[in-house]
């Protein structure tokens, strides 16, 4: 890209010519003062080379950590979040999946989109059995090079109109209602970790709720679900942004740990992550943990339960509900009792509720 000699536009305004990916394209300063236009310019020049002349690679490793994402800087200056978790994922991605592809090595100035479909091609053929994660890999390269586009570092997002591949998910497994009885039939060798995993069972709650929970919020056989973390530091609100009130089956209320901390699930007062989460899961069950919360849920169905208290009881989305049956769902906590009873009669008999001793 060079400038042209500057010009005077009605002899108002100055302006000038530069080159875009070969094509001579026409800028207008602004500027009524020449000194001032070649300021401009010099700062235009400036700011598009900065992402112009360098790789892919070297143009993304910002994106890699929540302190130096350009992206994370620009969503907080707004006035927006951008939590940990989701930029430690999407820097996972860029050094997983992009900075392994030969579209790393790319001038950002040269990025086409046909190399953005040929960077699609190469990632599903890498990925097949991971659609999904191809799929989001893709929508972060999108979001580093509409960065870059958005900061005038490149002249526009070649991603840009490039959609993700459509496919079709198998049927979600999950566990049976007696397998669910047996797995919990018995205490296993990671007492915390029965614990933790037969209350999501028996429960339904988001892994970010339960692993929030503090003993406040337990009171008189109800549990109030009113926070989750958000990363790794922070506690907010649930994923839909609304409290619930449930009741807890009594074999739940029969198998909390001894109160040693404010929170209810710990380790000698540190909270439990999503790396322990997902490896003592793993210890016991091939299905994603996950699945028990949508177990859950089949198996309310299957036991005659509404959806309209399966909504209130999981906390679905209210968008899931119809206008008219929103309007006309008011579940009282104690309504919702029918659940935590048809909970205890679906997972587990009086020989096997057992009993975690306290001490």
């Amino acid at each position: 890209m060079y400038p042209k000699p500057l010009k005077l536009e009605g002899r108002k305004t100055y302006y000038f010519f530069y080159s875009d990916n070969g094509r001579r394209r026409k800028k207008n300063t602004g500027c009524t003062n020449k000194g001032r236009a070649q300021t401009f310019i010099k700062e235009f020049i400036d700011a598009r080379s900065s992402g112009i002349n360098k790789t892919l690679r070297q143009y993304a490793q910002p994106f890699l950590s929540w302190e130096t994402s350009p992206r994370v800087k620009r969503l907080i200056s707004e006035g927006k979040t951008c939590g940990e978790l989701y930029a430690r994922d999407v820097g996972s991605r860029i050094e997983d999946y992009i900075l392994t592809d030969p579209i790393a090595d790319k001038m950002m100035r040269d990025i086409t989109t046909g190399d953005v479909i040929d960077f699609r091609t190469r990632l599903f053929a890498k990925l097949p059995d991971k659609k999904n994660t191809a799929n989001k890999t893709l929508q972060t390269l999108k979001i580093v090079l509409g960065e870059a586009a958005l900061r005038q570092d490149i002249p526009s997002n070649p991603a840009s109109g490039v959609g993700k591949i459509n496919y079709t998910t198998e049927r979600r497994e999950i566990l049976t209602a007696q397998e669910i009885a047996d797995l919990f039939a018995v205490p296993w060798k990671n007492q915390l970790a029965y614990q933790v995993f037969r209350f999501a069972a028996f429960t339904g709650m988001r892994r970010s709720e339960i692993l929030a929970l503090h003993w406040e919020q337990i009171q008189d056989g109800f549990c109030t679900v009113d926070r989750a973390w958000k990363d790794r530091q922070t506690i907010g609100t649930t994923k839909t942004g609304e409290t619930r009130v449930i009741p807890l089956a009594q074999s739940v209320l029969d198998n909390l740990p001894e109160r040693t901390h404010d929170l209810v699930f710990h380790i000698k007062g540190n909270r439990l992550g999503e790396t322990w989460w997902r490896k003592n899961w793993q210890n016991v069950s091939d299905t994603k943990p996950h699945a028990l919360r949508h177990a859950l849920n089949s198996h309310l169905l299957s036991a005659g339960i509404t959806p309209q208290f399966i909504q209130a009881y999981l906390g679905w989305s209210q968008s899931s509900l119809t206008r008219v049956q929103q309007g006309y769902t008011h579940n009282d906590p104690h309504a919702l009792k029918v659940i935590s009873s048809t909970i205890d009669q679906m997972y587990c008999t009086d020989e096997k509720i057992i009993q975690i001793k306290r001490g």
